[in-house]
């Protein structure tokens, strides 16, 4: 396995969050859309610096209105996405003898590889987002030590990249460190709702763990429905079109 891979999930495992929360992503997200249009009119300037406290001072390449995704920690979903998908890259070339390039290849009819993993990265940075700030609605924040946790983290995260790696992707400790402090508030989220949803008589009544599963799953699934209708994500394209997924960090 790729080090920066390791060093990413050995981080993360320190905090215990961001296993279980992906694998809950990857199965709840691509079941929702969400909706993004132009700019309209100049009302919102949504392509400035960012200057949430859940973001580092980079340009904004996603603006819900109360809250913005910058581009450093967007690049942290594309570096781990990336790196996710070499480990399967270097197990094809091993088992199958694949040489060409993933990333080229068809997805489906629609899209390939690249675009799907780009579609993948933008769901899992706005569900991050709205999540994260429907725990700060609810008065959820982070202690003084899992804040320090997620800087940690972040340095440890930033120093298992090359030199080579961090300059092609412009990654930064500061876009990590705001990537980890929103899915650690997001976790708190999406696990007060796990709670709540446990204790409704129609899952203490479920016998079957994968039907318990199923169960929390869809009630999760409801909640975010209804949080991401209240959000009109503004997309800049522009600065979305200059990410080439396959060439950000992976250093041939």
């Amino acid at each position: 396995m790729n080090n920066s891979v390791k060093n990413i999930e050995n981080g993360n495992n320190v905090r215990n969050s961001f296993g279980r929360f992906i694998a809950f992503l990857l199965i709840c997200v691509m079941s929702v859309s969400v909706i993004l249009t132009g700019c309209s009119g100049n009302e919102r300037k949504p392509f400035d610096k960012s200057t949430d406290p859940y973001s580092d001072n980079t340009e904004i390449v996603y603006d819900l209105g109360r809250s913005t995704v910058s581009f450093g920690k967007y690049l942290y979903f594309v570096a781990y996405y990336e790196l996710v998908a070499q480990t399967l890259i270097q197990s094809y070339e091993q088992e199958l003898g694949f040489t060409g390039d993933y990333f080229a290849q068809k997805y489906d009819e629609t899209q390939t590889e690249a675009d799907h993993y780009k579609s993948i990265i933008e769901e899992t940075v706005i569900y991050y987002e709205i999540a994260k700030n429907a725990a700060l609605d609810a008065g959820m924040t982070l202690s003084a030590e899992e804040i320090e946790e997620c800087r940690v983290t972040a340095q440890l995260t930033f120093d298992s990249f090359t030199e080579e790696q961090v300059k092609q992707s412009g990654i930064s400790v500061e876009g990590i460190d705001a990537a980890l402090r929103t899915q650690e508030l997001a976790l708190k989220y999406e696990e007060s709702l796990q709670e709540k949803l446990s204790q409704k008589e129609d899952f203490i009544a479920i016998q079957s763990e994968d039907e318990k599963a199923s169960y929390i799953r869809k009630g999760i699934d409801l909640v975010y429905d209804e949080l991401k209708r209240q959000y009109q994500v503004v997309a800049n394209q522009d600065l979305l079109d200059t990410v080439e997924i396959g060439k950000v960090t992976i250093v041939k």
